[in-house]
């Protein structure tokens, strides 16, 4: 019989090893595989908003802000202003990382 129960504990690091057992007894196990770090296998986006913040600024005046989200798996982000999806080029740069994004407004 082939299987077994891991009681996944959300970022803690596994690592595996096999041995096979016959009527003949057991062999040594095999070394360990590469460690993986168990996550959610899907999990739905979520914003950070403990950094947002209510800024003002003047016509003309730089800005930039810096957001992190999670997902599983790793979702797309974009940035809009109101409805309109917002592209990088002239004033505007935006950022895209594995978990974080940022925009930044240059005059």
């Amino acid at each position: 019989d082939c299987n077994a129960a891991v009681p996944w504990k959300e970022g803690e690091t596994y690592e595996f090893r096999v041995s096979a057992i016959n009527k003949a007894g057991q062999s040594e196990p095999c070394v360990a595989l590469p460690p993986m770090i168990a996550k959610a296998r899907f999990l739905k986006p979520w914003i950070d908003k403990t950094q947002i913040q209510i800024i003002k600024i003047k016509v003309g005046q730089n800005f930039d802000i810096n957001l992190r989200y999670r997902a599983e798996p790793d979702p797309e982000a974009q940035w809009f202003c109101g409805e309109k999806l917002l592209e990088a080029g002239g004033d505007i740069e935006l950022t895209f990382n594995k978990r974080d994004s940022g925009i930044k407004c240059v005059d």
